[in-house]
């Protein structure tokens, strides 16, 4: 099969960290075979990371129709990162190759001058595996003395409150916190991701059903961020 401008066509459910895992892993396999596009189509939020980061070859277009993959997700291993994940899978379902180098487009935002005293915490995990307000507590003590936001959703107040500091905005805002912050605090989550992807100091703690050696895999592209198991503190 001849890849050279062969232009394919993509959607995917609205969530942070496979939209990063799609469209990074398809910009890397299109660097590897010589696409020259691939397009991607109906997630809003596709669109909204053209807008920040710099991809030469994955484009989004509003006006096509596309089809459901992820099934393709299912083709990769679970000790594989999570910014090999789709790229590697995508190499096994459409033929090509795919050696494990991982290419993050750079940003079109302006550089940060200035860095805030304040840790950043994302707290709301999955929605099926929510970490409780416990554990949340815990993880507070355990990072106590630093000046905090909670940068989440509007469900954040459901498991911190309504006494909380909230930071809560779209995607360029988001980004904007994640590069002037001391370091992010948060569950595994799409926003975990996204601050891997920046090159943000971070520490992740998996909620208290899910198997920290996967999560270590996923994040492992990630090389300032460390994944930690929820802290066995008491907390008044």
């Amino acid at each position: 099969m001849n890849f050279y401008h062969c232009p394919f066509i993509f959607k995917r459910h609205n969530r942070l960290g496979d939209t990063i895992s799609v469209l990074i892993g398809l910009e890397n396999y299109a660097i590897e075979n010589n696409v020259d596009s691939i397009l991607v189509a109906e997630n809003k939020l596709y669109a909204e990371f053209m807008d920040v980061f710099d991809f030469k070859h994955v484009k989004f277009d509003a006006s096509i129709g596309g089809a459901e993959i992820d099934w393709i997700f299912k083709k990769s291993k679970l000790e594989s990162s999570w910014l090999t994940r789709f790229a590697e899978s995508f190499a096994k379902s459409m033929g090509g190759k795919y050696s494990g180098m991982v290419t993050i487009p750079q940003l079109k935002l302006p550089p940060i001058e200035q860095k805030e005293n304040i840790v950043l915490f994302q707290l709301d995990s999955r929605s099926s595996k929510p970490i409780h307000n416990l554990d949340m507590l815990n993880i507070l003590s355990k990072h106590k003395g630093q000046p905090y936001a909670v940068l989440g959703g509007p469900d954040t107040s459901h498991y911190l409150g309504n006494y909380a500091n909230y930071r809560i905005g779209n995607l360029t805002y988001i980004i904007k916190q994640l590069l002037s912050c001391k370091y992010f605090v948060g569950a595994d989550s799409g926003i975990a991701h996204l601050a891997g992807v920046l090159g943000v100091e971070s520490y992740v703690y998996p909620g208290p059903y899910i198997n920290i050696d996967d999560v270590r895999s996923f994040f492992s592209c990630y090389t300032k961020t460390k994944v930690n198991p929820i802290p066995k503190i008491k907390c008044l």
